[in-house]
């Protein structure tokens, strides 16, 4: 005769799915210890000012911009296809909102393609850094420490 060996029993949890065919519903049983508690997402910052950064439509509030500035100007050249400045457009406000010195704007070359021809412009994001009306740096790229680091080497 075989001798049998009591083990603990697995836990069960059943999950009702709907059936492929309305007429009946199925249970679906899994050996699977239940899902571990999903962790609370953190509390988002809160939303940034809407004056942080200016919305430039055209070439012209471009220029005026530049030359009406004193001190600091930065101004982000981006395109909405673009994945990279998709993502730096949230962490642009922010630092925004972290350097009262400094002005910030955005253009989108896709609205307005003259600015690519006057910025310059062969990768994206392109922030393009003014002092007193005259081009004195830029940098390409998405990296938020770069990019300050940018910002404060000319402020």
């Amino acid at each position: 005769m075989p001798a049998f060996v009591l083990t603990p029993a697995p836990v069960l949890r059943v999950s009702a799915r709907p059936a492929a065919s309305p007429r009946r519903a199925r249970l679906v049983a899994t050996l699977s210890p239940p899902p571990a508690a999903r962790p609370t997402p953190p509390q988002g910052l809160p939303p940034p000012r809407r004056d942080a950064v200016a919305d430039l439509g055209d070439l012209a509030s471009l220029l005026t911009l530049v030359a009406s500035t004193k001190g600091l100007l930065v101004v982000e050249a981006y395109s909405r296809s673009c994945r990279a400045c998709i993502g730096m457009r949230r962490t642009y406000e922010r630092i925004a909102e972290a350097h009262p010195k400094a002005r910030f704007a955005r253009v989108c070359v896709d609205d307005v393609p003259e600015v690519r021809d006057s910025l310059d412009v062969r990768a994206m994001p392109l922030f393009v850094f003014y002092s007193d009306g005259q081009r004195i740096d830029h940098y390409a790229g998405a990296s938020r420490a770069s990019l300050e680091e940018a910002i404060s080497d000319n402020l």
